[in-house]
């Protein structure tokens, strides 16, 4: 896979951007004034997919570099200098500033009420954390900093994802954004929900499509990589990250 051309803008770290799924036409937004009335380690709020094809403040994000928390064998700490957003790396997602942010309190009334960044975090599928319509992982923006929060950017081709880890990502290129902790990828799965600025798609963390057992099975007896055995995703689960001008 080639590096992007001069006249292919290369997405970097703190761009505001939006991120649009290509089954659906609508980008990821979210709404900080739709609070998850659940007790919880950090407080969450709504995600969904919004057809308003306008940038706003709610449904612009920018990306975010991961490094592990501490050296370890089992993780990768090598972490590019320069900032540009590559396949294969790990980032965290955030939601514009502008559009405000949740407030993290303590149970003291009195303790003083503090804003941080809010950043997309999706959840294994339990008995009390799943999307409403699909029944997939739920997404929500969140407070935290965990590795809840934590994708990874790949290209929608499994064949091709080996040749373009570390490939600096284009504006406008088809990307698949996987979630590190379910390994299940974003989706627009196709349902509705309605909020304050009308019917908008869920979002949830479900990969659409993939080889079945047999197949992946085969392709490690022949010594061939899992990647090159799994089908592509589907529409549901590729987005295009559309960028403006600098």
């Amino acid at each position: 896979m080639t590096p992007p051309s001069d006249s292919e803008r290369s997405v970097r770290f703190g761009d505001v951007v939006m991120l649009a799924n290509v089954a659906s036409g609508a980008a990821i937004a979210a709404d900080v004034e739709d609070a998850d009335p659940r007790a919880d380690v950090a407080p969450t709020c709504a995600v969904s997919a919004s057809t308003r094809s306008a940038p706003a403040a709610r449904n612009t994000w920018s990306f975010e570099k991961y490094a592990p928390p501490r050296a370890s064998a089992f993780l990768t700490t090598d972490v590019p200098d320069d900032d540009l957003v590559r396949y294969g790396q790990k980032v965290k997602i955030a939601l514009n500033a502008a559009a405000g942010a949740i407030d993290e309190s303590a149970n003291d009334e009195s303790a003083r009420r503090v804003k941080s960044v809010n950043r997309l975090r999706s959840y294994a599928t339990s008995t009390t954390r799943f999307a409403k319509r699909s029944r997939f992982c739920e997404v929500a923006l969140s407070a935290s900093d965990a590795y809840e929060c934590v994708f990874e950017i790949l290209t929608p081709d499994p064949q091709k994802r080996l040749v373009s880890e570390g490939v600096p990502v284009a504006a406008g290129a088809p990307i698949v954004i996987r979630h590190c902790q379910t390994n299940q990828c974003l989706a627009v799965p196709g349902a509705t929900v309605a909020n304050d600025f009308g019917d908008e798609f869920e979002v949830a963390g479900h990969t659409a499509s993939g080889a079945g057992n047999a197949y992946v099975m085969q392709g490690l007896a022949t010594g061939k990589p899992s990647s090159m055995t799994t089908k592509a995703p589907g529409d549901v689960n590729t987005f295009v990250i559309v960028a403006g001008e600098r």
